[in-house]
């Protein structure tokens, strides 16, 4: 490989040599430059050093002058509710490392992505609905990154559909990711409608002229279950004898089966597992980590309050669930990292620790237990949960437990698989081992087809729905479904997505129109959302006595005729409808892809969904902004009773007693019709300004270092002031990537000429980093130094 090194390069990033299968992969790919088909690995293997090597292939391709042999966006992408960030962080490690690093081996790699036209060796992106924008995402498309995401982030985007984008930006998305992109799917067999409609895509983008068609999106999945035809990468004889792979692969995972043939009965033999399993662990290991994973979220609840109240010793206690909003679920998610990392130490504080979750931890973090109780599942849904057991192999004493029995014969979740699964396991006896090795060896001669759970039909995509797909402003009158197209068909409907905002208590319903004004000035975010199937929705606001709609994926929706929404005395359930809010009726109002908007209407607690609370529910959206406040203006709302009351504090303090009784006299005025709403706005900004310097409301403006740029009086229906909102700082300028044209308003007057001649220099400047060869360099130079000629029409 010439002056640069892999196993150098990665040892030094690392800290480690790399293990054979990495070093062979790296060696592989640079010598033919092509990917296998599948790479067809065990649980704990490291798969996703397969970003060192994409990344180290694209710098040895640059280095000898043929980047276009490699792929400058390297994306790894995961489907699950739970969001991993492990791959984001080896990302901004190798972004560091390569930015500041003065080892050679870096060095070297390092000077090699500069070669390929952008303008750092390295960027990490993390693409993910509700994150702050990614302001560097689209400004460069020679820029070598490394990309984490989800299936729908990156597939909606390749599908010219990218959501939470705008229709003007969503050619822009498909153009970076469509082409020059590498995507490792990790998990495939999770994601085979994804691989799918890539594969097909890729299929559509053979018809271009090259290089284009040299350079278009390739899919490599990454997999120990997966089935797919062409060439596999597997471990072979070196590896295997690798110490740390046999360490993996052969430490044992002995099973002991429970049978529990009532459904009624299950959360108490799980209880009771628990309190079995923690002792005998308890004897090996002063403080293990026990999973207990379960098939629906009803379940995990009543565990989890069986384990808070009847265990004698206190254990950490986390419950995990994916029907829960994102910032909440990325906590839990620390606390798991933190207290169960695979390859952790162990802490002299470290107490007996116990997580009950459902589907939603079977693939991603990296976590290891030293026991694990599971309901029993379908084959491929236990192999995953219980590569979380003893991961690296490196306790040896693991132990673990299946629960199950008198389950349906066509479970909602894993079809009839469930129960045969069940059956195969007591036909196998008592030593049982579900270790990679052992459990690879016992299922030699099985037909594991029957015990693997359905797959759902998949929605081909053909070349009239890319035809229909690649209109996007406007879009088509028939519009594809992406969803079938990325995850397959279901007779299940879209999500609701719901959020809770204190701000709005005590609203009544003929307050619409404020309710829409402070949700437009301070916009719901996904990452304060948490999604719902519309059953559950419905049965939840109705009171319906039922729980079979707890599971934790998306199911099939029922009749609520025989609903009535719970009003009662709390505040109204806002529904969006087109920009505006409007109160909610009844819950058959309720459609799949609803956003609802409630204040004191409970349902969810610090671990997610949680229909029978009626505690009150904490409110995200500040921590949303704050988290956005680099690319959104500061928009926060003050309640004309949280200005009084401040200004009385103030009063009491002696501190500001000008500004507070300034901001009390304006608002009697106001109540007095002896100030013009516009002079009020004026004298508030002055006076505020003042009073948040001098330390002022600094629940709600503690993060912000921007002055008051605006106040906006809100009115309440009655004509009487509700509050005001303050907006701090100037409007952001978004992302291109995220917004639509508007991001390109320029502040100075430019002639037309000189505007033309810099897109156009611009347009080549990408096209000689990109490689293209002459003649299309010249066509994209010439397309942006004509492509406002238009503007010189007088009319």
């Amino acid at each position: 490989m010439s002056a640069l090194s892999f196993p150098e390069f990665f040892e030094a990033c690392h800290g480690h040599a790399p293990l054979p299968w990495q070093q062979r992969l790296a060696t592989q790919l640079c010598a033919t430059h092509t990917w296998p088909d599948l790479i067809d690995l065990p649980t704990a293997s490291g798969k996703t050093a397969c970003m060192d090597i994409a990344l180290f292939h694209l710098a040895y391709c640059s280095m000898i002058g043929k980047p276009q042999l490699a792929a400058r966006r390297i994306a790894f992408v995961v489907d699950r509710r739970i969001i991993v960030d492990a791959a984001a962080e080896r990302a901004d490690k190798l972004v560091k490392l390569l930015s500041d690093s003065t080892h050679p081996a870096i060095v070297a790699v390092a000077n090699a992505l500069l070669r390929c036209g952008g303008q750092a060796a390295l960027e990490s992106h993390k693409l993910r609905g509700g994150m702050a924008k990614e302001r560097n995402f689209a400004h460069c498309p020679a820029q070598p990154m490394l990309i984490s995401s989800t299936v729908d982030q990156i597939g909606s985007r390749l599908l010219f559909r990218g959501y939470g984008i705008k229709d003007y930006s969503l050619s822009l998305h498909a153009g970076l990711l469509g082409h020059d992109t590498l995507v490792l799917l990790d998990e495939a067999h999770l994601s085979r409608a994804m691989l799918s409609s890539v594969q097909a895509l890729r299929q559509q983008q053979q018809r271009a002229t090259a290089p284009l068609s040299l350079q278009s999106v390739r899919v490599v999945p990454l997999s120990a279950t997966a089935q797919s035809s062409g060439v596999r990468f597997q471990l072979d004889a070196d590896d295997f004898s690798h110490p740390l792979i046999q360490q993996r692969q052969q430490c044992a995972k002995p099973v002991q089966l429970i049978t529990c043939e009532k459904a009624k009965e299950r959360p108490k033999a799980l209880f009771e597992a628990v309190v079995k399993l923690l002792a005998e662990l308890q004897a090996i290991t002063i403080a293990p980590a026990i999973a207990i994973v379960v098939n629906r979220v009803a379940t995990a609840r009543e565990v989890f309050e069986l384990l808070s109240s009847k265990l004698k010793i206190k254990p950490q206690l986390e419950l995990m669930i994916g029907r829960s909003r994102p910032l909440d679920r990325d906590a839990i998610s620390k606390r798991l990292i933190a207290r169960c990392a695979a390859g952790r130490n162990s802490a002299p504080d470290d107490q007996p620790f116990i997580v009950v979750a459902t589907q939603c931890i079977e693939v991603g973090a990296d976590l290891d237990f030293q026991g694990m109780i599971s309901e029993c599942a379908a084959l491929d849904a236990l192999r995953q949960r219980f590569g979380r057991l003893d991961r690296l192999g490196t306790f040896g004493k693991a132990r673990s437990m299946i629960v199950g029995g008198g389950d349906a014969e066509d479970d909602p979740v894993y079809g009839p698989a469930l129960t045969k699964t069940w059956n195969w396991l007591q036909a196998q006896g008592e030593a049982l081992d579900f270790g990679i090795q052992a459990l690879a060896t016992r299922l030699l001669d099985v037909d594991i087809a029957p015990l693997i759970a359905p797959i759902r039909s998949q929605l081909q995509l053909t070349p009239s729905f890319m035809g229909l797909l690649s209109q996007t402003s406007p879009r088509p009158q028939y519009d594809p479904d992406v969803a079938a197209l990325l995850h397959g068909l279901s007779d299940a409907q879209e999500d609701v997505r719901v959020i809770w905002r204190q701000s709005l208590e005590g609203l009544k319903r003929n307050e619409a129109a404020l309710v829409s004004e402070i949700l437009e000035a301070q916009r719901p975010s996904s990452i304060e959302m948490m999604s719902l199937s519309p059953r559950a929705v419905r049965h939840w606001l109705s009171g319906a006595d039922s729980k079979d709609y707890l599971v934790d994926i998306e199911g099939v929706d029922v009749e609520v005729d025989e609903f009535k929404l719970r009003l009662g005395k709390q505040s109204p359930i806002w529904r969006q409808v087109g920009k505006e809010f409007k109160a909610v009726g009844s819950v058959k109002d309720i459609e799949p892809g609803d956003l609802l908007v409630l204040s004191n209407h409970g349902g969810c607690d610090a671990f997610g969904f949680a229909p029978d609370s009626t505690e009150p529910v904490t409110d995200l959206s500040h921590q949303v902004r704050v988290m956005l406040s680099s690319t959104q203006q500061p928009v926060e709302l003050i309640t004309k009773a949280r200005l009084t009351a401040e200004a009385d504090a103030m009063l009491e303090s002696d501190s500001g007693n000008a500004e507070a009784q300034r901001i009390k006299s304006i608002l009697q005025d106001l109540k007095d019709d002896e100030m013009s709403a516009r002079d009020a706005s004026r004298e508030l900004k002055r006076f505020l300004r003042v009073a948040i310097a001098g330390g002022a409301f600094a629940q709600e403006t503690a993060a912000i270092t921007t002055p008051i740029s605006d106040v906006q009086l809100l009115w309440a229906h009655a004509e009487d002031l509700f509050g005001v909102l303050l907006y701090f700082g100037k409007p952001k300028r978004d992302d291109l990537s995220e917004d639509d044209d508007s991001s390109n308003m320029i502040r100075q007057p430019i002639l037309l000429e000189h505007h033309n001649r810099g897109v156009g220099q611009r347009a080549l400047a990408h096209a000689v980093a990109m490689g293209l060869d002459d003649s299309l360099q010249q066509d994209l130079a010439l397309a942006g130094h004509v492509h406002d000629l238009g503007k010189a029409e007088p009319r």
